[in-house]
């Protein structure tokens, strides 16, 4: 008994063409030559030649029709090839694992390869390379085209040929994402005081996911202004964590905070009052201290002018509030005729804070202002101003570049 040198089938000695492969086989002996025939007396001699030649010819086609039969054997890279899904729904990922070993084993098996045929057939199967169509942000119900490239004309030539080297897997089973409401737990918080204040937004934790957040804009900001806080977190990276948001910003309206007063209707009935109050102790103070000189009477409230910087970054102050009296002032040694005088008491950095309760700030310890023609004791001149117009002038006009002013209703109908 000897084996087929192509594909290693054992057959007789005697065989001069595999059965198996029809491969001749080398050093067979050849069939023992049969005795001459005599000469045909009759016809009957070339009925025989042409049986002859029928038989080769359908030696010939069983022959050929072996070798079709017998032609490069067929692998299914699907059984070697699967396609894994993992994550989440609209953020899948797709994998592949390639069961290399597998096709190696069933490939020399098929073939039953020569020793310098196995070496060609591992570094062929050791070539093939395998491409996802998408591997990445996948729903469900979507299609991924798996592409194995190989040299397919060489495997041939050793009677190996792959098959579904081309062919489509549809996704299914990615998980469900969890919608989340990422501003349920939102509060603005400031610091600062209206309308220069700041606002940020603090961590949240949502079941067991940490977002961070944005303002914008987030200073300057007075109460009633609106902003819009937006998720720092990167959004495709909470799809990849399971996690998908309503919405990833929101607007808000600051509705609180302690604030600046910027008009003279801000101010609370009982801030107002303790103002008037501290400048009617300063009028006392000052005409007493100088009672020898001059006297007031039909002492009144006039109103309030209240200013605030243009510029939030200047060295002056956040606002100044200037309560106004009027006074009747004489002269008690006769050295002028008696006046009206307009008496501004400054009051800066005003506050109310978010609790409703006002504070007056810095006070100033004096009257803005001198009057005109109005001398006494050594040429001092008693404070405040006895002329509207140089009073509006030196508290408003003379600063309008830099401050922005409101008057209550009983300075606007005066204001000249």
């Amino acid at each position: 008994m000897k084996y087929c040198s192509k594909c290693g089938n054992q057959m007789n000695d005697d065989v001069q063409f595999c059965p198996g492969c029809g491969t001749p086989v080398a050093g067979a002996k050849p069939a023992a030559p049969q005795a001459a025939a005599k000469p045909a007396k009759s016809g009957k001699g070339k009925g025989k030649l042409i049986g002859i030649g029928i038989a080769a010819i359908l030696v010939i086609v069983v022959v050929v029709a072996i070798a079709g039969k017998l032609g490069a054997k067929k692998l299914d890279m699907k059984d070697y090839v699967t396609v894994n899904f993992n994550g989440f729904n609209s953020v899948g990922t797709a994998s592949y694992d390639f069961d290399r070993v597998g096709l190696h084993l069933d490939a020399v098996n098929l073939t039953s390869p020569t020793s310098s045929e196995i070496d060609i057939l591992n570094n062929l199967l050791n070539d093939i390379s395998i491409r996802l169509s998408v591997n990445e942000d996948l729903s469900n119900g979507d299609q991924v085209e798996v592409t194995i490239s190989h040299n397919a004309d060489r495997l041939k030539k050793i009677g190996l040929k792959l098959t579904n080297t081309e062919f489509k897997v549809k996704v299914k089973d990615l998980e469900k994402l969890t919608k989340i409401d990422a501003f349920e737990e939102v509060e603005l918080q400031t610091n600062g005081i209206a309308p220069r204040m700041n606002v940020y937004v603090d961590n949240v934790n949502i079941s067991g996911l940490s977002l961070y957040y944005t303002v914008e804009p987030g200073s300057g900001l007075d109460i009633g202004d609106k902003v819009t806080v937006t998720v720092g977190n990167d959004e495709k990276s909470l799809l990849r964590q399971g996690y998908q948001l309503e919405a990833t910003s929101k607007e808000f309206t600051i509705e609180k905070g302690d604030r600046y007063v910027t008009t003279p209707d801000d101010m609370t009935k009982e801030g107002l009052e303790a103002m008037k109050s501290q400048t009617e102790d300063s009028i006392d103070a000052y005409f007493a201290q100088n009672s020898s000189y001059i006297s007031a009477s039909d002492v009144k409230y006039l109103g309030t002018i209240v200013q605030m910087p243009k510029d939030s970054n200047g060295w002056y102050s956040n606002n100044t509030v200037y309560v106004i009296y009027t006074a009747t002032v004489a002269s008690v040694t006769g050295d002028f005729t008696a006046q009206t005088v307009y008496l501004p008491k400054s009051f800066s950095n005003v506050i109310i804070y978010e609790d409703g309760i006002q504070d007056y700030g810095n006070v100033n310890n004096g009257f803005h202002g001198s009057t005109t023609d109005m001398t006494f004791s050594w040429y001092s001149n008693v404070a405040g101003y006895n002329d509207l117009t140089k009073m509006f002038t030196e508290l408003v006009r003379s600063n309008k570049d830099t401050y922005e002013f409101t008057m209550s209703s009983e300075i606007e109908k005066i204001y000249q």
